[in-house]
């Protein structure tokens, strides 16, 4: 036999251990190209969706009529924005709390 029984099972563990790391490294570099492309793609979402040369007008005491009917895209771009940080939030921890770090 090429290994004793006590070196089997260290070996197993050690490729388990392997393993998981390059599988935790993988998730982080696809959750990182995924929060890459987002960042590179908001400047052209937001450039498609606002005319050019839209501008806040008024003063008031709200928010929302210092908004022109032009600025839809910005308040669109924001939503996105927040909706797509709390999915990648939401999945991180779930991530987490399923394979916790070993110490």
């Amino acid at each position: 036999m090429k290994y004793e029984l006590e070196e089997a099972v260290l070996e197993i563990e050690r490729r388990v251990v392997v393993r998981r790391m390059r599988r935790i490294q993988r998730r982080t570099r696809r959750l990182s190209a995924a929060c890459l492309t987002l960042f590179a793609l908001l400047p052209y979402v937001l450039y498609q969706c606002v005319q050019p040369g839209a501008r806040i007008s008024g003063m008031t005491r709200f928010g929302a009529y210092m908004l022109p009917a032009e600025a839809g895209g910005y308040v669109l771009v924001g939503l996105i924005s927040f909706v797509a940080a709390v999915v990648i939030t939401i999945t991180c921890i779930r991530c987490r709390e399923k394979h916790p770090p070993e110490e």
